[in-house]
């Protein structure tokens, strides 16, 4: 591979009962996962991943955070829902594994 990942983990590595949208798995399946490959990873190691629900359609699961059906609301429907998801991410890396995160690029 030219970008010298070892490891490329792709909507074929998700059980198809979570569903997808037109991007691929929602971001809390993809956190889930990412946290389990990194629980299983000897350190120091470098894992960098990439969300995928802040692309239209904007569909993402669960409540409803900004409601409204323009373009702008929907976006920022997606956005608070990656936040929420990336906040459950974090404390559970500092809850289950005391984990520091040396460097966060959002």
């Amino acid at each position: 591979m030219t970008q010298k990942f070892n490891k490329i983990i792709s909507n074929d590595n998700f059980d198809p009962k979570l569903g997808q949208s037109r991007w691929g798995v929602a971001d809390e399946f993809l956190f889930d996962k990412h946290f389990l490959e990194i629980s299983k990873s000897k350190e120091p190691f470098f894992t960098t991943l990439m969300t995928l629900s802040n692309h239209e359609p904007f569909d993402v699961p669960g409540e409803v955070r900004i409601t409204g059906e323009s373009e702008a609301n929907k976006f920022r429907n997606s956005a608070a829902y990656t936040d929420a998801c990336l906040g459950d991410y974090l404390k559970r890396q500092q809850q289950c594994h005391g984990m520091p995160i040396h460097f966060l690029l959002l």
